[in-house]
């Protein structure tokens, strides 16, 4: 079985749609965040706008004075024509000097040339002449000007050389009326656009962010990755550290099941060749190595299994405090002074669980666990007990976990979901099988996906009830 031991330099996942979902599901606050700070920003930049108000007068444009079919019919066409070249007459220069002068209004001529605009609809005669100002009123009596000071030049543009009735003239068919309702800000479609943009931000930040993590969170990327089994995934809940072992009891919860899990994969993880002796290692400190060890052995232990968990950590040991036992009498004692293991063990208070603490920190560790003294204690062990878990110091801080390999049947690789970068779980697993000692599978720790909940929630709902 080959370890692929990704590079750090190349990100070795696998992108497509359903890694992307999951990302944005996991870290499903960091879209909504940027979305509604959007969202807030966008109402309160039009709150903080001036309401303007548009008012339209509708002008009908004849051309020809003919009434044969033939002559209205190309009189209809002249004045289609002639609406697209009106549209850009009604914010002329003339057009407005004309209009502020006829109608006196109080506005620079600058300010009403940018508040008017003209629209033609398509295949039609007609001509809107539009007016937005801060002003209700001021915008209809500016567009009424405009329209009216168009029909007055029309007609005097219009009129032929030699005299005679126009060529075409405007007709105002719709005055304007002042607007009661504002047509800016638009507020439904301002926070509209902010939480569309805030949306693509969010989901940018995600993607981004996955892209450039490259830390182990899930048991489809160790499969893929690595090709050894996850035998158990534990869910990062306050059960793991509220008490240590965890509650064995009938409807414990989903961290006691996924312990029981990892009981029975490990069962099955080698039929022909029990695992009797498992060393526990981990890539880095804080992936939760001791309490897998603790809990693991307490779960065998309730399946009426004899287990002795033995702190081989003999630099910083942490099992004999966590389980409340003396933690200087143990496993250094026996291998440097030859006392007889059997009196340095130490019961737990749970049924069939003993443990075997680290004693006094030696000045050697690596030597005194790779010494044939060491091999011997664990062979002595593994006669009286059905399983000997060794809990080893992490892989890639010193050699000790190496050199225990060869006293072991299988090892145990714990994993931080999300603690540990893919590169160190590959160079740790390549050190491993380094060893020769099988390597029997991950287990994922601190698993922030409600996947194990829905995987053991019902069976623990049902031993509740019954």
């Amino acid at each position: 079985m080959n370890v692929q031991s990704p590079s750090p330099d190349s990100p070795p996942r696998t992108y497509t749609l359903a890694t992307v979902g999951a990302a944005l599901r996991a870290k499903w606050w960091v879209v909504v965040t940027p979305m509604l700070l959007a969202g807030i920003f966008a109402l309160g930049i039009s709150a903080l706008q001036t309401e303007q108000f548009r008012a339209s007068s509708t002008l009908y444009v004849t051309s020809g004075t003919s009434t044969s079919t033939q002559n209205a019919y190309q009189g209809s066409l002249a004045s289609q024509q002639r609406v697209s070249s009106y549209v850009e007459l009604a914010s002329s220069d003339v057009i407005v000097a004309r209009a502020l002068e006829d109608s006196g209004l109080p506005i620079r001529p600058s300010q009403a040339k940018n508040a008017v605009s003209a629209t033609a609809s398509p295949d039609t005669v007609l001509l809107t002449v539009n007016a937005t100002t801060d002003d209700s009123k001021l915008s209809a009596l500016l567009a009424n000007a405009i329209a009216q000071a168009m029909t007055g030049y029309v007609s005097t543009l219009e009129q032929p050389t030699g005299g005679g009735d126009p060529l075409a003239k405007l007709t105002i068919i719709s005055p304007a009326v002042a607007p009661q309702k504002a047509v800016s800000p638009s507020y439904f479609r301002n926070v509209a656009v902010g939480l569309f943009l805030g949306l693509i931000l969010g989901v940018l930040i995600v993607v981004v962010r996955d892209r450039l993590d490259n830390r182990v969170r899930s048991e489809e990327e160790l499969v893929d990755l690595f090709d050894l089994p996850v035998l158990s995934s534990v869910p990062n809940e306050s059960a793991v550290k509220e008490s240590i072992p965890v509650n064995f009891r009938v409807g414990a919860g989903t961290v006691a099941e996924s312990y029981r899990h990892l009981r029975t994969n490990l069962a099955y993880s080698s039929v022909d060749k029990p695992v009797n002796v498992l060393l526990v290692t981990s890539p880095a400190q804080g992936d939760g190595k001791s309490s897998t060890c603790i809990n693991l052995a307490a779960a065998l232990a309730e399946d009426g299994s004899s287990v002795v968990l033995v702190d081989c950590d003999l630099r910083r040991p942490s099992l004999a405090t966590k389980l409340g036992v003396t933690p200087d009498i143990g496993l250094s004692q026996g291998l440097r002074d030859g006392v007889d293991l059997g009196s340095l063990i130490q019961s737990t208070g749970t049924e069939n669980f003993s443990v075997l603490a680290s004693g006094p920190l030696p000045p050697n560790p690596a030597e005194l666990l790779g010494s044939r003294r060491a091999g011997d204690a664990v062979q002595e062990l593994a006669s009286k007990f059905d399983y000997v878990i060794l809990d080893s110091p992490p892989a890639l801080a010193v050699t000790d976990a190496a050199v225990l390999c060869q006293w072991a049947d299988g090892v145990l690789v714990v994993v931080g979901s999300g603690g540990n970068r893919v590169a160190e779980v590959g160079e740790c697993v390549a050190m491993l099988r380094m060893t020769g000692t099988p390597i029997a599978g991950f287990v994922l720790n601190f698993v922030s996906s409600t996947r194990n909940s829905y995987r053991y929630a019902y069976y623990s709902e049902k031993v509740d009830a019954s």
